[in-house]
């Protein structure tokens, strides 16, 4: 038993010791005053799968020993949803205070750094980062710096850092004195200035070259810089404004500096006109990148790891398609795509250089950690050299044009002064032949003059038959009009007397109905209480609105129910109450009219109470008929009266295309309804110029044909379809057809294929010619046993 414990506590001394002299290995020793020195190899870290440890849980002994150490000169962590925490322990031998230098803005994104106080204990931690602008800096530097320890503190400390990498986290963390942070902080701030300085001054002096040469492509290459001015230095910890939205929308901002470099290449290297293929793919590169990319940023439709990935094979691809863009062009013969190559080489070279500094394969020094400065610096100058370039180039082939230029002119007047020359012989030549022949115009010019004069009254002749012409031509219009209008008189005389018939038997009946209901009407009134009233009142106004639609059988099925439900009431004349019921319509109401029966109202009050509501009713429908009648009278007069016209100016008025046709319509109503089934289809047509009483005689004589085609039974089908600049109106009838023997001569004046008598063979003549009148043409189409369509097209432009 004694053996087993000296045992056991000899495993844990050695244990111990290890850990001691473990601990001891890794303290970092500040000992240089002048230099910072990096202390990623000092670095021991843990992730923090959970993202919930507390400080006090990172220092128990379970943890502790899960502590990795790092092997590089640079910290780095790739976007996580873990917590990493940072552990490092440093002991100050110097006679000045120490400092620790974190790095910039951009490469610390958010950090809670734990220092040990007196008694080595750990508190409340400093909240670092861009998350965090509010804290204020321990040291004037653009970059964070953390005092670490005094000048008389001489013992080491362990410090723990907690880092949340939302972004990628680049952390070059360095230890020195003040002494040596200083001098550190003053080199880093020239590389800035210097950079900020050069950037200035090619937006200024290209802002002029703008104003000079008003060529676009400076523009592009000014937007190109502002936007480079930002994102230069913020990638490489340097922000000029301390703006919390700058991370939040980083991707919306700093990806504009793709879609400028793309514009700039665009019009430099004219991608649009000697690389199509190319442009389009740079196109879709830079739509993803400057516009889809910040879109999903900002509603957070992807994870930022997922987001951070994308940018970076969106940017590769960027760099790497510009760069090829330019070496192929090169190749083809483009001189000025070689400046392009060399600049973006540098811009590029400058980045890989500050990546592999960062993941510890080149030394972290002055140069290698301000490498993107120095590409863009270099980029920049070099852009601006070939633009130098560029216009040097312009002006040599101006030059050369302008020479090209003055020798064609010069060639162009030696030709020009031969061609005068030869073309003055000529003229002198044609002058004395006009000279010889001079006697010969003369004698011309009195044959001619005697010419002009019979001209002259043969015009005149011309003008008047002209004129006597269109007299007789609008004479047998409405010659032609009348002889249709006498074919419609009886029709018309039908549609006239039907309305009024239907005028007189309504007045009439509400004549008898007064007489009789109006000397007992106050006193039935009085017998009725207001239950009552109100159950008559809407008897009377659902009696008005109800249509009659059943037959004769239907209605008596519904008599003889209706007679046995009120028989079942005792009511003794329940077949007199049940017909007044069925003639006001009344009975899909049972519930209304069975609500008087269930009440204490005797029968002759009820009896009294139907009758006089069917009488009222009875009136009010027979108003109703009146109007009716006397509308569709006055659209007959109304028709009649358009149709009859005879306007003789020949100045032009609007015409109501589908009006007219309907004007029409209403003449033949009556020939229409005994066996014509009319088929409307009207498009919405624009008004236009014409002569509507002559478009009225030419929809009389086709629709006339197109009835006696059919014998009065059949369908009619009218037709209006509007154009871009034309209407074209179809009138299709379902008769016999137009035999084949014929179809050439319908339009012939006097050409008529009905019985003596029926026609004079100038209707369709005289529809042609007035449709020529209006710049219109007609045609038909025509089908033996199965009918005839007229198509009339008319233009619609004054």
């Amino acid at each position: 038993m004694k053996k087993t414990l000296l045992i056991f506590l000899l495993i844990n001394y050695i244990v111990l010791m290890s850990a001691t002299l473990k601990a001891q290995e890794d303290v970092f020793v500040i000992d240089n005053e002048k230099k910072m020195e990096l202390i990623g190899t000092s670095i021991y870290y843990y992730e923090d799968n959970s993202a919930m440890l507390s400080m006090e849980q990172i220092q128990e002994q379970k943890i502790q020993n899960q502590f990795i150490k790092w092997e590089k000169n640079v910290f780095t962590i790739e976007t996580s949803n873990s917590n990493f925490w940072i552990k490092f322990t440093i002991q100050n031998q110097t006679n000045q205070d120490a400092w620790l230098d974190l790095g910039g803005t951009f490469s610390l994104h958010e950090m809670y750094f734990y220092a040990p106080n007196q008694n080595k204990k750990y508190q409340e931690p400093q909240k670092i980062g861009a998350l965090h602008l509010e804290t204020p800096k321990q040291f004037p530097s653009t970059n964070y710096c953390i005092l670490l320890a005094e000048k008389n503190e001489n013992q080491p400390k362990t410090f723990y850092a907690q880092v949340t990498p939302t972004f990628p986290q680049t952390l070059p963390l360095q230890v020195g004195t003040t002494l040596a942070l200083a001098d550190n902080t003053q080199r880093q701030n020239y590389v800035f200035i210097a950079f900020l300085a050069l950037t200035l001054t090619m937006i200024m002096y290209n802002s002029f070259l703008l104003f000079s040469t008003k060529d676009k492509i400076y523009l592009s290459y000014i937007i190109y810089l502002i936007v480079a001015f930002f994102a230069v230095p913020f990638d490489g910890g340097h922000t000029l404004f301390n703006w919390e939205w700058l991370w939040t929308y980083y991707y919306a901002w700093h990806n504009l500096t793709y879609a400028m470099a793309f514009v700039f290449a665009a019009h430099y290297l004219e991608l649009y006109k000697r690389t199509p293929i190319g442009f389009k793919i740079m196109c879709v590169l830079v739509f993803c990148s400057s516009i889809l990319l910040p879109v999903l940023q900002s509603f957070h439709l992807v994870s930022f790891i997922i987001l951070e990935l994308i940018d970076t094979i969106l940017g590769l691809l960027i760099f790497i398609t510009l760069l090829y863009l330019g070496i192929y062009l090169w190749i083809k013969g483009l001189k000025k795509a070689f400046f392009y190559i060399l600049s973006w080489s540098f811009l590029l070279s400058g980045a890989i250089i500050y990546i592999i500094t960062t993941v510890g394969i080149l030394p972290y020094t002055l140069i290698t950690k301000n490498s993107l400065y120095f590409g863009a610096g270099i980029e920049i100058i070099l852009f601006g050299i070939a633009l130098a370039n560029r216009m040097n180039i312009l002006k040599k082939e101006k030059e050369v044009a302008q020479k090209q230029n003055i020798q064609l002119v010069e060639n162009q007047k030696q030709e020009l002064s031969k061609k005068v020359d030869e073309k003055t012989a000529q003229l002198q030549e044609q002058n004395e032949e006009l000279q010889s022949s001079e006697e010969e115009l003369r004698q011309n010019l009195e044959q001619l003059q005697s010419t002009q004069e019979e001209l002259q009254k043969q015009k005149s002749e011309v003008e008047n038959s002209y004129k006597e012409l269109q007299v007789t031509q609008s004479q047998l219009i409405q010659a032609e009009k009348m002889a249709s209008l006498g074919h419609l008189v009886a029709n018309i005389a039908h549609e006239i007397n039907t309305p009024l018939g239907a005028i007189r038997s309504s007045a009439d009946s509400i004549e008898v109905i007064l007489s009789q209901t109006l000397p007992n009407f106050s006193q039935f009134i009085k017998k009725l209480d207001s239950k009552v009233i109100s159950i008559f009142d809407e008897l009377v106004a659902l009696s008005i609105q109800k249509i009659d639609t059943l037959t004769s059988r239907q209605k008596r099925t519904l008599k003889y129910d209706l007679i046995e439900e009120l028989e079942e009431l005792d009511i003794e004349d329940a077949e007199e109450i049940a017909t007044l019921i069925l003639d006001m319509n009344l009975q899909g109401e049972k519930e209304l009219f069975m609500s008087l029966f269930k009440n204490d109202y005797s029968e002759a009050l009820i009896k009294e109470i139907f009758q006089t509501a069917f009488q009222l009713s009875t009136i009010i429908r027979s108003n109703q008929t009146i109007k009716e009648a006397t509308n569709r009278a006055a659209k007959t007069v109304f028709a009649l009266k358009n149709f009859s016209r005879q306007e003789n100016s020949e100045e032009k008025s609007e015409i109501h295309l589908n009006e007219t046709i309907e004007t029409t319509l209403t003449l033949y109503h009556n020939q229409i309804k005994q066996g014509v089934d009319v088929i409307r289809n009207f498009d919405e047509v624009p008004h236009f110029l014409g002569y509507p009483d002559e478009l009225m005689q030419v929809w009389t004589n086709l629709i006339h044909n197109a009835i006696q085609a059919m014998t009065g039974k059949g369908k009619l089908i009218i037709s209006t379809h509007s154009q871009e600049k034309s209407v074209i109106i179809s009138i299709q009838d379902t008769g016999e057809g137009i035999p084949k023997e014929v179809q050439s001569k319908i339009f012939d004046a006097f050409f008529t294929t009905k019985k003596v008598g029926e026609g004079s063979g100038l209707g369709l003549d005289i529809t042609k010619k007035i449709i020529e009148k209006h710049n219109g043409k007609i045609w038909f189409e025509t089908e033996e046993k199965v009918g005839t369509t007229f198509f009339v097209e008319l233009s619609t432009k004054n």
